[in-house]
């Protein structure tokens, strides 16, 4: 919230001095979802400057990711560990693009897993501002109905079992060994072979 509202008054402060100017807004883990909150604002037309003057948006590992995000690089499945954005990003969709590296838990988490996406949704609106509240509880909607469509709380308890946390710790213990989540240097997202940082410079 902090890093939105910081982004928020930089923007601010230079379109009164520069009426001209566009802005991009890019982002990596905390830094995507930051950003990607502020371009959804700016996307529904009511926020610090209308969408046409926000040309590009580029995140990394955005851990509110949804699978309708336009995506560079190879497919990957389930949106981010926070749920994604309720809305989308509106009016400025056109102009947004998402980098999520195979295997990075935090923007991509198997829809199935329906332990990881509680603790997610936990994590994102623990300490929310009030004027969040109605979109938290939109996506505390979403969430209640895909785990009541997957067989509700005997599902829920199921990936809960000693074998399923045990599954769950060595897949994070993999996930945190193999540095996926800090390595989007290196990580290709075309043909060429451009890495995923050159891509979005």
């Amino acid at each position: 919230n902090r890093a939105v509202d910081n982004a928020r008054a930089l923007i601010a402060a230079t379109a009164a001095h520069c009426p001209l100017t566009n802005f991009a807004l890019v982002g990596y883990s905390q830094g995507a979802d930051a950003a990607g909150d502020l371009a959804a604002a700016i996307g529904t037309g009511l926020d610090v400057v209308g969408p046409h003057r926000l040309v590009a948006v580029g995140l990394l590992s955005d851990p509110r990711r949804s699978e309708q995000d336009p995506l560079v690089g190879h497919p990957v499945a389930g949106n981010g560990a926070g749920g994604a954005r309720v809305g989308g990003f509106g009016l400025v969709s056109p102009n947004v693009r998402t980098i999520c590296a195979v295997g990075d838990l935090y923007c991509s988490t198997p829809p199935e897993d329906f332990v990881t996406r509680v603790a997610g949704f936990l994590a994102m609106s623990a300490g929310s501002p009030l004027d969040k509240l109605e979109d938290y509880r939109d996506e505390a909607t979403l969430l209640y109905a895909d785990i009541m469509a997957a067989g509700g709380i005997p599902t829920l308890h199921a990936q809960l079992t000693p074998d399923a946390n045990g599954r769950r710790e060595a897949q994070i213990r993999e996930f945190y060994r193999s540095q996926i989540h800090q390595d989007y240097s290196n990580y290709p997202v075309d043909e060429r072979g451009t890495t995923a940082t050159h891509w979005l410079r």
